[in-house]
């Protein structure tokens, strides 16, 4: 889905005026470092997060981790994995849907059931299993049973390992997504910190500039299909615009007292 960007805060834009004026800030400069801190908010209220921390970090190491456990205990929960020769062997045995059979460990006496719901040897099949089994966030429900070996479980799509191992790596790699709904903008504007598992996913949205200095104008197009982006879209917003005023508020009455600009901004020091 698009994201909607709506600027429009008029108490944001007059803060804006004045620091132009009272401050003979580069106007399009802080445009732009303007919309850089809005992206980072955004992605700081957009998924992983770790431990709950919602809108502390842009992407840390421990968000990755975090989404990768969640990920594999998901897709844990609607499949498991063997050695396709095993596989091949019952599939003949006992057919490839609905088995419940007592077997025996090779060389032994010791006796086990296995009760699968179903054996495919093919990529596509797992994934149109796992699609079907996730819900509105992406998550799939806890089927699994509380019995010894909860991998054998009735409810379990039971794949090669191989298959398994290939459908993980690729779930792997849509990590960040989420976050890279405005990559394109944060790409040309410079964003930092930008973590790799996010760049990755390329200029998503759309990113262009219009108008002279007295009336710039930073266009950013955002896309994600995560649940609750546009909120993180509108909370990151309204964020950016109270923290702005509050810090542009401070430093014109620093200005006017001391005649002296306190901020590292860029484009309060060209």
């Amino acid at each position: 889905m698009n994201l909607k960007i709506d600027f429009n805060d008029l108490a944001f834009r007059a803060a804006m005026k004045e620091a132009v004026i009272k401050l003979k800030a580069d106007g399009p400069q802080l445009v732009r470092e303007e919309t850089r801190l809005f992206i980072g908010e955004f992605m700081r209220r957009s998924p992983p997060f770790a431990n709950g921390n919602y809108g502390k970090e842009v992407g840390s190491p421990l968000d990755y981790k975090v989404e990768e456990k969640a990920i594999g205990g998901d897709l844990n929960q609607i499949s498991s994995h063997r050695e396709i020769g095993f596989l091949q062997f019952i599939a003949s045995k006992f057919g490839t849907s609905e088995i419940k059979q007592q077997l025996y460990k090779k060389g032994t006496k010791k006796a086990y059931v296995i009760e699968w719901g179903k054996i495919v040897f093919s990529l596509s099949e797992l994934m149109r299993y796992h699609e079907s089994k996730r819900n509105t966030y992406g998550r799939t429900p806890k089927f699994k049973r509380a019995i010894k070996n909860p991998s054998d479980s009735k409810e379990s799509l039971v794949v090669p390992n191989e298959i398994y191992a290939q459908y993980l790596k690729q779930l792997y790699s849509n990590i960040g997504s989420a976050k890279a709904s405005f990559n394109a903008a944060a790409l040309t504007l410079g964003l930092k910190p930008f973590p790799a598992w996010i760049k990755r996913h390329g200029p998503r949205g759309t990113y262009s500039e219009s108008g002279d200095p007295a009336n710039f104008v930073a266009i950013i197009g955002g896309k994600s299909q995560v649940p609750g982006a546009q909120r993180a879209v509108d909370e990151a917003i309204a964020i950016r615009s109270k923290k702005f005023q509050a810090e542009m508020k401070r430093i014109i009455k620093t200005f006017a007292e001391t005649g002296k600009i306190t901020s590292r901004r860029k484009s309060l020091n060209s």
